[in-house]
């Protein structure tokens, strides 16, 4: 599955906000959690390193403002402190940012991280498989994660929600329909891809995702994938009362049947 996300990104504004007296930032009071992600996209991937405070603010939208440099197979991050925002979103969270290194290529990298006049660094080794933070020092950071597994080309994946078993034919039905337009049951290395994970060779299903039963799925399909699309539709459209349905893409395609079914 998709990482957990610690903080809530949208949430009701409260009517009670706190103004900003100071543009300085606050130094950190905690260690910094990083960890990786890579977004699908056409023609190409962007990779991302995430970092949130191990401290918990009253505000769950402060904010990480850092430098970045990225030059001959070398990344440097500087973090450089917490941006306490005008606007409050009063909900427990920690300050955070997303940094985006782009489409890098299969390599090692050196990397470097300095919080204050703490200094970590290491390699990142990325592959056609996965990207690895591999570091010499740790001072100030935790990584949340040392491993991510990339999407092979020509994947599908996605879940089935429904809450009554009598719904299982159904759902069998919907999957039985994509092999026949293509999808192929495929096996994949256990470890976090990001958007799902693989544990002893199966896909794990998620917890409390809304439905009493999930069905989820990872197949390879090779091809044009509107039909799938067009499958999502039918099916959302003549039984979306009794099943929820969504399907990703290496492309980053995104079918989910409550939208279709309403166009």
């Amino acid at each position: 599955m998709k990482r957990v996300i610690l903080y809530i990104l949208l949430i009701i504004f409260s009517p009670s906000c706190e103004k900003k007296e100071t543009n300085n930032y606050q130094i950190f009071e905690s260690d910094l959690i990083v960890s990786m992600d890579e977004v699908l996209n056409t023609p190409s991937r962007i990779f991302n390193l995430f970092i949130i405070t191990e401290k918990i603010y009253p505000c769950c939208n402060y904010k990480i403002p850092t430098k970045l440099a990225v030059k001959d197979k070398k990344i440097f991050l500087e973090p450089l402190g917490v941006d306490i925002q005008d606007i409050c979103l009063t909900a427990l969270g920690p300050a955070a940012t997303t940094i985006t290194i782009g489409n890098i290529e299969e390599a090692v990298y050196d990397i470097e991280f300095l919080i204050g006049t703490n200094k970590s660094y290491g390699k990142l080794l990325c592959s056609d498989s996965e990207f690895q933070l591999q570091m010499d020092k740790l001072v100030q950071l935790k990584i949340n994660g040392s491993i991510l597994m990339r999407i092979p080309d020509n994947l599908i994946w996605g879940r089935v929600g429904y809450h009554s078993d009598t719904s299982i034919s159904l759902v069998d039905d919907f999957l039985n329909s994509l092999k026949d337009l293509g999808a192929v049951e495929i096996s994949l290395d256990n470890g976090n891809y990001n958007y799902f994970e693989i544990e002893n060779s199966k896909i794990k299903e998620p917890n409390n995702s809304g439905y009493y039963f999930t069905k989820s799925f990872v197949f390879s399909f090779a091809g044009d994938k509107n039909p799938i699309r067009s499958l999502v539709k039918e099916f959302s459209i003549n039984h979306g009362d009794q099943m929820s349905i969504r399907v990703y893409g290496d492309k980053g395609e995104e079918y989910l049947g409550w939208v279709l079914r309403n166009e």
